[in-house]
């Protein structure tokens, strides 16, 4: 998609928006559990604390200023009153660091990781795509529910929501809801989603989003605003500033994704970034006026720096065959989902994607593929016992769709599959085996996936499905995780969750101030 200049950047105002409030404990790598002393020797003693105001005002609320000492001791766990106590001081951080008042206090339910799960089943909607959004991805195979496995990723990870559809109330996981212990930041992430609904209404249907790629830029605002200021609420805590509480959430478990995680993590990451950005331009004003209008897709978030145009509409003719129809599953995977996978299989598969002279760092060789990205369908078909799909990419230039074009061709390489023609694949074994067609045309990139060559025709009568096999890779070394496909193993977990915190340790110290 064209990018403008940073110079003409106007906040767009026709995009629709919807909610989440959501905390991931694999995005921000929380390492520590135990409630930890208060520290911080900027605090503000009691005894010469600033005195309560006639009026509710920013920065005080119930009784307590930002920067007032409270008498709370959180290493056995939090009595009711030290909860309220902590609540009504972290809701005057927040105030103070957002410059927006609350307008209703709100309750706090404490559950266990087990006790999350009929939340998520409720109210969470991230990623969302059907199985064969996620074999286009290569995520998950054909042996995989993907929908499930998104689930137990999210299962696993959650640390806390607030906001979302049919929950009135932030609901933090600790190990021990009779006693539990609270991450100050974590609640505080947790309340910046409370304002949000109370000033943005996060419930409304202009927020709702059906494709991968709008949920991600829809995200990208709602969890960039509130990682922003809770990132901010650390470097009050680690500068001294503030006393805060530390760890008290209950750690990951459970069956963890890479892949899924990473995705997860990019409306905390680089949302993060991108509210910064709006906030240096236009203060919070500016963040407020994205608030009324998310992204509509994941790009400009990606790209803080450019202006972005709307995607132009794919336009695709349905030419299947009578055995085939299209299902209502009708997907936009987006840059977020095509670097994903090509960063999958380079690190999982050890597929060689371009690194001129060695001096292309791995993070711009697996983002560069996604570069240039203009728009995306993916149609979904079924023929009552298999499914099969069409995905259409569109790019900046000619050059952009081909080097997608030879990346995707590369992952399909790596499987070791028959190969007929310049572009056809059938990958006989294991569970991505289907037959696929790679077709590039100017800028529009389009793949065919089907069990077999001959239900590629049937398809698309618009692929040119060749009959004689050209060439087959004998002999080829694949690594791959011992754990299947779409899964590490425990090193790649730790890894994944170091490499988070790193980055957020970065990026904050960059942009969260």
């Amino acid at each position: 998609m064209r990018r403008l200049p940073v110079g003409n950047f106007r906040p767009r105002a026709d995009v629709r928006r919807c909610s989440l409030g959501l905390v991931v404990l694999t995005v921000f790598g929380i390492l520590t559990v135990g409630a930890l002393p208060m520290v911080g020797a900027g605090q503000v003693d009691n005894a010469t604390a600033l005195a309560e105001p006639d009026s509710d005002v920013l920065g005080w609320e119930n009784g307590y200023w930002h920067n007032e000492s409270i008498d709370v001791d959180g290493s056995d766990g939090l009595s009711a009153a030290e909860r309220e106590r902590v609540l009504a001081r972290t809701m005057a951080r927040v105030e103070y660091l957002r410059g927006l008042e609350f307008e209703e206090t709100p309750r706090i339910e404490f559950v266990s990781r087990d006790g999350v799960e009929t939340y998520v089943d409720r109210n969470v909607t991230q990623l969302p795509g059907g199985n064969q959004t996620w074999e286009a991805l290569f995520v998950f195979g054909e042996d995989t529910d993907a929908r499930e496995a998104i689930r137990e990723t999210i299962l696993a990870s959650v640390g806390g929501m607030a906001a979302e559809e049919g929950v009135d109330h932030v609901v933090l996981v600790t190990e021990d809801p009779e006693r539990p212990q609270i991450s100050g930041y974590v609640l505080a992430h947790e309340l910046v989603h409370v304002l949000q609904d109370q000033y943005f209404d996060l419930s409304a249907p202009r927020y709702r989003r059906s494709t991968l790629d709008g949920e991600l830029g829809k995200d990208s605002i709602v969890e960039g605003e509130a990682s922003l200021v809770d990132g901010r609420y650390r470097r009050q805590c680690a500068s001294g500033a503030w006393s805060c509480l530390s760890g008290g959430m209950a750690p990951p478990s459970g069956s963890v994704t890479p892949a899924v995680a990473t995705l997860m993590s990019v409306p905390y990451r680089d949302g993060a970034i991108y509210a910064a950005t709006l906030r240096e331009r236009g203060g919070w004003q500016a963040v407020s006026s994205v608030q009324e209008s998310p992204p509509a897709t994941v790009e400009p978030v990606l790209h803080p720096d450019r202006v972005v145009e709307p995607p132009e509409p794919i336009e695709y003719a349905d030419r299947s065959g009578p055995d085939w129809s299209r299902t209502d599953d009708i997907q936009r995977i987006g840059e977020a989902g095509v670097r994903t996978l090509f960063a999958r299989q380079n690190g999982s598969r050890n597929v060689a994607l371009p690194r001129p002279n060695g001096t292309v760092s791995l993070r711009q060789a697996v983002t560069a593929p996604a570069e240039g990205w203009g728009n995306d369908t993916l149609y979904t078909y079924t023929n009552g016992s298999h499914g099969g799909y069409v995905w259409v990419t569109e790019w900046d230039s000619r050059a952009d769709a081909a080097e997608f074009a030879d990346a995707y061709r590369a992952v399909l390489q790596s499987y070791d599959p028959l190969v007929f023609g310049e572009s056809t694949y059938v990958i006989d074994d294991g569970p991505f085996a289907d037959a696929f067609h790679v077709r590039h045309n100017g800028t529009r990139v389009m793949i065919a996936n089907a069990p077999d060559r001959s239900a590629l025709n049937a398809l698309s009568d618009r692929l040119d499905v060749a009959s004689t096999e050209s060439r087959h890779h004998e002999g080829r070394t694949v690594i791959t995780s011992t754990a299947g496909p779409g899964f590490g193993v425990a090193s790649i977990l730790l890894a994944l969750v170091v490499m988070a915190v790193i980055l957020l340790l970065i990026e904050g110290d960059r942009h969260y101030r």
